[in-house]
């Protein structure tokens, strides 16, 4: 099994914020693709010059960072968890790829923290720990009171172990910088959402196994696309389902491919803006970022849900009910958003410029480089194509 959580080469884990316009500016790839106007309000938008659609499939499934999973489409060098093929005859059962997720993190023989909501996704994550956990192993379950409300009985049920210790947390200490230099490794249930598919489809779940098409139509959905240039999104979008390990027919699958191809790396790295010191970001792990996670759900795309939105996520929610016997949870628990609960104000947190593979991070700050305010000069040391995809922007050039 291919390790996901050994450190990558030194590209591009995130940049984000209102500094992705600096960054742009700074490095200036366009000295030769100058933008139309339209364009310059994100970045992301600049390739739509190009018919390159990739930031408009991501705001589909309410992605604001896209990243390309395939590796085709990407502006930045952006380190991403490939899309590994599946050996012939592979087929294991949910139970299987969980648990043995769970005990090659306890093979590092160090104290796990997992971050636990109380949602389906974290709680998935915490059974599994729990399940594979030796008498030696030690457990943090690190949480605030609003998992105590998305989870009451799970959280009944842990209070009372022994070997298994609580950590509380919120909005003021939740990203403290000691509990990625104590010798833990940090487990998030991330990225759950993107393995099942996209909340997207809540309002819409009778209509799921419509043509993909049909998605296109709702009012409710985020098409940021001008009628002008709706051929064009539309071949892209051809295209890009055409990298499917099956075909995209149907909306499920379609959401489910945007989300697992465009969302998923976005999930794995959102958290690491909030810290005032990311260099340690790679001790902190991704439950679900494994290749037997990833196989599971592309070949039991079937089995994600019973045809309603409280049976969605079923397989997690069986899984958990195999454990502690909460009926209720398992019938009636339905995905929410609970990062929100613990951070109120988290989408106005943000103040990274830039994170780097190797720990080195740049924020905004008050000075100028090349009379560009707010950027880090530090990032001057920096080759525009160490960042930007240099094939890319070349093969732009071309097209002007």
């Amino acid at each position: 099994m291919y390790n996901l959580d050994d450190p990558p080469l030194d590209k591009v884990i995130i940049a984000c914020g209102a500094a992705n316009k600096r960054l742009v500016r700074h490095f200036n790839p366009l000295d030769f693709a100058k933008p139309q106007e339209e364009y310059t309000g994100r970045f992301q938008r600049i390739p739509e010059r190009f018919d390159n659609y990739l930031y408009a499939l991501g705001q589909l499934v309410n992605c604001p960072n896209p990243y390309d999973r395939t590796d085709r489409f990407n502006i930045l060098n952006y380190h991403i968890t490939p899309i590994w093929p599946f050996p012939d005859g592979w087929n294991e059962t949910f139970e299987e790829v969980f648990l043995q997720r769970a005990a090659s993190i306890w093979t590092k023989n160090k104290p796990i923290r997992l971050w636990w909501s109380g949602g389906i996704d974290s709680t998935t994550a915490l059974v599994a720990l729990l399940r594979t956990k030796k008498p030696e192993h030690e457990l943090i379950v690190y949480m605030g009171d609003p998992c105590v409300e998305e989870n009451p009985n799970m959280y009944d049920k842990i209070k009372k172990m022994d070997d298994v210790k609580i950590q509380w947390n919120d909005a003021n200490n939740i990203w403290s910088f000691d509990n990625f230099t104590d010798g833990t490794i940090n487990v998030t249930g991330e990225p759950g959402d993107p393995f099942y598919g996209s909340y997207v489809v809540e309002n819409h779940i009778d209509e799921i196994n419509n043509p993909w098409t049909d998605m296109l139509q709702w009012e409710d959905i985020n098409l940021v696309v001008k009628p002008e240039n709706f051929s064009k999104f539309m071949e892209f979008a051809e295209i890009f389902n055409s990298k499917c390990p099956f075909e995209v027919k149907t909306v499920f699958d379609f959401t489910w491919w945007l989300a697992f191809a465009i969302k998923w790396q976005w999930i794995v790295a959102r958290f690491y803006p909030f810290m005032d010191n990311p260099s340690r970001w790679q001790n902190m792990i991704s439950f679900y970022n494994c290749d037997t996670i990833q196989w599971w759900s592309i070949i039991n795309h079937d089995l994600k849900h019973k045809g309603t939105w409280k049976t969605y996520k079923w397989p997690s929610k069986e899984f958990i009910y195999n454990y502690n016997k909460d009926a209720d949870y398992r019938d009636n628990k339905v995905k929410e958003r609970s990062m929100p609960k613990t951070l109120p104000n988290h989408q106005g947190h943000y103040n990274l410029h830039l994170l780097m593979a190797s720990g080195e991070y740049f924020n905004q700050t008050e000075e100028e480089v090349y009379g560009i305010k707010g950027i880090d000069p530090e990032l001057a040391l920096y080759h525009k194509w160490d960042i930007f995809n240099e094939d890319l922007w070349k093969k732009w050039k071309k097209m002007l």
